[in-house]
């Protein structure tokens, strides 16, 4: 019995080394020659190393479903204990051939493996067994039973089996430099330090859990008689046991079993506990090395179902199913047969778990149309909740996309985080910009790699800040982030914990019981309306600047080929040559891209050679859309003619470019068309003439070829017919030259310094000589004019006077380099120097330009800059080129205008979002850095600047400052982050409206998809209305609908109500128009019906009524007119 002098955390602490291990650890807490005087060096006896013959190989690559064959014929030497293995992330095999010993005859025997690394133990057939973790590393596994099958796992004398175990050369968390997200180091080995039998005592087993769990219900109990009671029984159960005696632990147990067999009151509060494992598809390994950290834990947590019958695993990323399907079919036959049981659970519905800060709208959709069609063709069943625990955001369209995709639940955690404002609620309805709505749940925990340790229950249940309405939470349990799953010892402190006094009832559970549980009580649930905004990891905004590049440009043109793919479709039965839609391209091009949206990966967190991997994927997926689309384009161009004035019929010329000047083409609708490939315009040639194309080159320092076909860009574009003379030219479309008044440059003088005025007859910048824009004034016919920036006074040069001021910033994070950037940023800069050469490039008509280059800094880097404005244009652009050598700096632009507004609206997918300008508290502190996509808009009544890119995310705005965060040189976990050449535009586009108007969304699209001009004879389709936007037009997912069926995806952008109409070309018939789900099925129409009426020009028109901010997917079922 406990004696009342004796100071509490004495016992505690006589009982922690009766114990002997913290968090499971079963290496113990203890030096190893102690081990003897604790159960937990006593839970595995009698080691024998020679029982065990060792060789081992070193294949080039991974395992991927070995046969025996394969595995016996790899070419095996001798290993030893206390060699050393490598480099990094290399994979070596070891076959062990093992002899029961007559010492372990009738005993339940383990093999115990150290490698300090990952591995995998495979039968003799070359069937995945189990995952193990060796090392300190607090998810340790470092055993596996040698007879899982048999009763009590015990072998025979003289009983021979052969094992093979794969190691890959890093540790849970990879191998990083004196810490975990440090970058690796590229050269280690790793030492096998055990390879053994030994005889584990299950009787040791049970009584070290049973005192564990007293151990911590002493510990994190509430102070009172039961806590006091915890304490006294694991102290008299430490008098009772002599370790080392078996014979006495049964007696330790009984005395346990008296606090232990108290059962739950029915008021107490119920835990859903779910066995989990969050795997980061790449992090601080490569992507090459997770389908292996993938079939490690799966085994693992197969192995566990088989152990403990009422536990449920939850697994979320079709992604990661399909490389454990391709890896090994035999682990596959088992997660099958578990799935349809109800005990592996498939949660999520998505490819991967996406960052949703980057990504575009479509891809977000994109990723549950690939991934849900993944588990109901390989289940037969859908996901109903949309699983992201870890991820660094939500914008707020995400509700509606989970509803439009089969979803009505959504877990996350990841907002327990949250630097500055702890988020309100556990168990919530959140609703998304145009009013859908979807259950949610942060699990109380504030974890999703829970141990099932006392206090992780107790906080579960007692941090649930909704639990007046609904008593219970959900708990999820097991290693994660590397991977590994739930561990025995888990399961164990669970089965205790199920229904005991003073602590929270533990039950399996699936996340739909739980959510079903709740939809009950919805309405009394609190709401959040709008997006989730992360407190912290801002920088992930613009860390890896040249993968979110490559992702925005991957994305513009898979859709790109989508439209011309869908188009060559159907002009290609014009000729009776069918075109074949490249169905097979495009999915395994977005399952690219779509891959690497995972939520480390596109936003810059993770080692550098993951950023290898995407490099070349993005360049896999851009190569094979431009052979795509040059395929696409031909056949349209063969299937549309042109006809002469004399009769004669011939194949169109064309000139596939990426024009520069919208405005050097007539403008007919907002729309997708086969005469410009582009969202913004058309060009129509009069009366079906022939056309050849005349391009003015623009130099090669500016241009580029971008994603898309490889062609000349071009800065003005004028169409003559084909047989004109060279000096009797008469355009067909209008001559931009002869129609407009031309932009101007012009150089002037002032108190000794050099500016220049670039202006056309809507707008006026001037820019000094040294880069910075001093003064952006806007005009209209009127007379009217206004000033947008504020001007630098005198002769003084400050940072906050005028734009296109380019600005370091000291960027040291508080806790995570890659992912962080801090709000005490702004307080330490420095203004990159005065550009010293200006040129002047282009002087009109139709653009003038302006090339500075600026001194390089102190750490080496160097900025050159062309400066451009169109004739019809307001918006000035600043085409970009940076070599980057800094170290712990961000790079912001600066302009300072002259508006005042309480709010900016930054463009999200598929709508916008309004921040505050202010610092008011808290919750406006926290958001000073946000996402925003392609424009970020400050406007007051009728007046307002969008500041737009091309390829950048990370906004600041505060009261008339607008910045744009340009690049970072974070250090970790990859030393070598965005160092070297960058180009990106960005561009300021003063405006009369007041946001929402469609100016900035034009210009913004305008300068995100450059056209792809094609000249043929008949427009696609297009969509008449102001706030309206066609999102995708493609052929339907599924294969027997593909032949007639065009998706058609649309949606509103500004906010407003109204009647949209999509109107197709004449020479289609529309047989059928239905509304389908974002997944492609059909349903009833929920904000109208549908009208389809005829046009007076014989195209077919389609009402499509719509809501704020929603999206709407229409089926349309189409036919050539003969």
């Amino acid at each position: 019995m406990a004696q009342h002098y004796k100071n509490e955390d004495i016992t505690k602490a006589r009982v922690r080394v009766f114990l002997g291990w913290d968090h499971f650890n079963p290496k113990g807490n203890v030096a190893p020659g102690r081990m003897d005087q604790n159960l937990c060096g006593r839970l595995w006896t009698c080691h024998d190393r020679k029982a065990v013959k060792l060789s081992v190989a070193s294949p080039a690559k991974q395992l991927r479903a070995p046969s025996p064959e394969y595995l016996e014929s790899l070419e095996y030497r001798e290993a030893r204990i206390g060699e050393s293995f490598g480099p990094t992330f290399s994979t070596h095999v070891f076959r062990l051939n093992i002899t029961v010993p007559a010492s372990m005859h009738n005993q339940p025997i383990h093999l115990l493996w150290d490698s300090n690394s990952e591995a995998l133990v495979l039968s003799e057939k070359g069937n995945p067994m189990q995952g193990l973790v060796g090392g300190d590393h607090w998810a340790r596994r470092a055993d596996y039973p040698l007879f899982p099958d048999r009763p009590h796992g015990v072998g025979h004398s003289g009983e021979t089996i052969i094992l093979y175990i794969e190691i890959s050369c890093n540790g849970l968390f990879g191998a990083g430099r004196g810490g975990d997200i440090e970058p690796p180091q590229r050269d280690r080995c790793f030492e096998l330090e055990e390879c053994c039998l030994a005889i584990f005592d299950s009787s040791a087993w049970d009584l070290i859990h049973d005192v564990t769990l007293l151990s911590g219900l002493a510990e994190h109990l509430p102070e009172g008689p039961r806590r006091a009671r915890a304490l006294q029984t694991a102290n008299e159960v430490v008098n009772a046991v002599e370790v080392g005696t078996k014979s006495t632990y049964e007696s330790g147990r009984r005395i346990a079993a008296k606090f232990l067999d108290c059962r739950n009151g029915s008021s107490q509060s119920r835990v859903y506990s779910m066995l989990h494992s969050h795997i980061d598809l790449a992090w601080l390994w490569p992507m090459a090395s997770t389908p292996s950290k993938g079939v490690r834990t799966f085994a693992t947590q197969l192995r566990l179902l088989e152990r403990f019958p009422d536990s449920i695993f939850v697994q979320s990323q079709a992604q990661l199913y399909d490389w454990v399907k391709s890896s090994y079919p035999s682990l596959w036959e088992e997660v099958c047969k578990r799935v349809r049981e109800g005990r592996f659970v498939p949660v999520g519905g998505s490819w991967v778990e996406m960052d949703c800060n980057i990504p575009s709208g479509e891809s977000l959709i994109r990723q549950f149309v690939v991934g849900q069609a993944f588990f109901q063709r390989n289940f037969g069943l859908r996901c109903k909740e949309f699983w992201l625990p870890d991820t660094f955001g939500y914008c707020g369209q995400l509700p509606q996309i989970m509803r439009g995709c089969g979803i009505d639940y959504f877990l996350t955690q990841k907002l327990s985080w949250n630097l500055f404002n702890k988020f309100p609620h556990s168990t919530f309805v959140w609703e998304g910009l145009d009013g859908s709505q979807v259950l949610a749940h942060m699990p109380p925990a504030d974890t999703y790699n829970a141990q099932a340790f006392p206090e992780e229950v107790m906080r579960t249940a007692n941090k649930n800040k909704d639990a007046a309405v609904h008593n219970s939470a959900i708990m999820l349990v097991g290693h994660g982030d590397g991977g590994g799953g739930a561990s025995p010892a888990m399961l164990e402190s669970m089965k205790r914990m199920h229904d005991l006094d003073g602590v929270p009832k533990v039950e399996f559970s699936t996340p739909e019981k739980f959510f079903e549980g709740v939809k009950s009580k919805q309405h009394d649930l609190p709401r959040w309306v709008g997006e989730l905004y992360f407190e912290l990891h801002r920088g992930t905004y613009t860390n890896q600047a040249r993968t979110k590049q490559s992702n925005r440009q991957c994305e513009n043109a898979l859709r790109d080929l989508e439209l011309v793919g869908t188009i060559a479709v159907l002009a290609s039965r014009r000729t009776g040559k069918e075109f074949s839609y490249p169905a097979s391209t495009l999915a395994e091009c977005w399952k690219l891209v779509l891959k690497n949206c995972f939520h480390d990966t596109l936003p810059g967190s993770c080692i550098g050679e993951v950023y290898e991997e995407t490099t070349r994927d993005y360049a896999l997926v851009t190569g094979e859309c431009t052979l795509e689309i040059e395929k696409a384009v031909t056949s349209i161009s063969e299937a549309f003619t042109a006809t002469y004035s004399n009769g004669d019929s011939r194949a169109a010329k064309r000139l596939k470019t990426q024009a520069t000047e919208r405005e050097s083409l007539s403008h007919d609708q907002h729309s997708f068309n086969t005469v410009l490939l582009h969202r913004g315009a058309a060009c129509k040639p009069q009366n079906d003439l022939p056309v050849v194309f005349e391009a003015k080159q623009s130099p090669d320092f500016f241009f580029s070829s971008g994603v898309g076909v490889q062609t000349t860009r071009m800065s003005a574009v004028t169409c003559y017919p084909e047989n004109a003379s060279t000096t009797n030219k008469k355009p067909l479309v209008r001559s931009i030259v002869a129609s407009i008044e031309p932009a101007t440059v012009a150089c002037q003088e002032e108190n000794g310094q050099m500016r220049y005025v670039l202006a056309n007859r809507f707008v006026k910048a001037t820019i000094s000589a040294t880069g910075h824009m001093s003064s952006l004034i806007l005009l209209d016919e009127s007379g009217r004019h206004r000033e947008a920036l504020v001007q630098t006074a005198g002769k003084a040069k400050s940072e906050i006077d005028g734009g296109n001021r380019l600005v370091l910033y000291d960027d040291v994070s508080q806790f995570w380099c890659a992912w962080d950037t801090e709000v005490y940023s702004f307080e330490k800069k420095s203004v990159i120097g005065n550009a010293v050469g200006c040129e002047v490039v282009d002087e009109g008509p139709l653009r003038v330009s302006l090339h500075f280059t600026y001194p390089s800094t102190e750490a080496g880097t160097t900025v050159r800059q062309l400066v451009s404005l169109r004739a019809e244009s307001t918006r000035v652009d600043f085409r970009t080129d940076v070599d980057w050598k800094e170290s712990r700096k961000i790079l912001r632009v600066l302009f300072n205008t002259r508006v005042k507004a309480p709010f900016a609206s930054y463009n999200s997918q598929f709508g916008f979002v309004r921040r505050p300008t202010t610092f008011n508290h808290s919750w406006e502190i926290a958001k000073f850095e946000a996402v925003g996509h392609q424009y970020c808009d400050l406007s007051e009544h009728q007046f307002g600047i969008a500041l737009l890119n091309d390829c950048k995310y990370g906004y600041s705005v505060r009261d008339n400052t607008m910045r744009l965060s340009l690049l970072r040189a974070s250090k970790s976990p990859d030393d070598s982050a965005d160092m070297g050449m960058h180009r990106m535009t960005y561009s300021i586009l003063p405006h009369w409206e007041s946001f929402p108007t469609r100016t900035v969304l034009d210009e913004a699209a305008d300068l995100n998809w450059p056209p792809l001009l094609n000249q043929v004879r008949h427009a696609c389709a297009g969509a008449r209305l102001y706030n309206f936007i066609i999102s995708a037009i493609k052929q339907a997912e599924q294969a027997e609908q593909q032949t007639n069926n065009v998706v058609v995806r649309m949606y509103e952008a500004m906010g407003a109500r109204g009647l949209a109409q999509l109107s197709c070309p004449s020479g289609l018939t529309v047989s059928t128009v239905q509304e389908c789900n974002m997944l492609e099925d059909t349903v009833s129409m929920s904000t109208g019906t549908l009208s389809v009426a005829e046009s007076t020009q014989g195209s077919c028109v389609i009402g499509v009524p719509f809501t704020p901010f929603q999206i709407r997917t229409i089926m349309l079922t189409l036919a050539v007119r003969e």
